[in-house]
């Protein structure tokens, strides 16, 4: 539908970093890929789930994978995370979905994630291991 439309559009200008692969409600496989970096999935199990993320990507992501009608694929939410926050620290601001910033958390996992250095092809695991040291360097605080 036209909603899955606006989604397709906005992840294809979005992902310029690594690649997410999104399987839509239909079963369709789509890719959206940028130079090299970080890989995750995602499955949108319905319509609403769409729905959700065009209107509010930043409350949406959690709440639906959460409630389960958004399903992370292989690697797990960490790396869906990852290459959510690195693109948005590459591009988040020139976009539609660049309101994804509003979230309290997304800007200082955007700002941890600056550079080349870390937004790049990794192994799994990976985004868990920065984002606990995120939390006890938070603690230590």
């Amino acid at each position: 539908g036209a909603l899955q439309a606006i989604l397709d559009a906005i992840l294809r200008r979005f992902i310029i970093i690594g690649r997410l692969t999104v399987r839509w409600p239909d079963g369709r496989l789509q890719s959206y890929a940028g130079r090299a970096g970080p890989e995750a999935g995602i499955t949108l199990h319905n319509r609403a789930v769409i729905r959700r993320l065009v209107l509010n990507p930043a409350l949406a992501v959690g709440e639906c994978y959460m409630d389960g009608t958004l399903t992370a694929d292989g690697r797990g939410i960490y790396d869906v995370l990852y290459v959510l926050v690195c693109n948005l620290g590459a591009n988040g601001e020139n976009l539609p979905m660049g309101r994804i910033r509003s979230a309290s958390w997304m800007p200082r996992l955007a700002s941890l994630m600056k550079g080349p250095s870390v937004c790049t092809p990794t192994t799994p695991g990976t985004f868990a291991a920065i984002a606990a040291s995120a939390a006890s360097s938070a603690a230590a605080i």
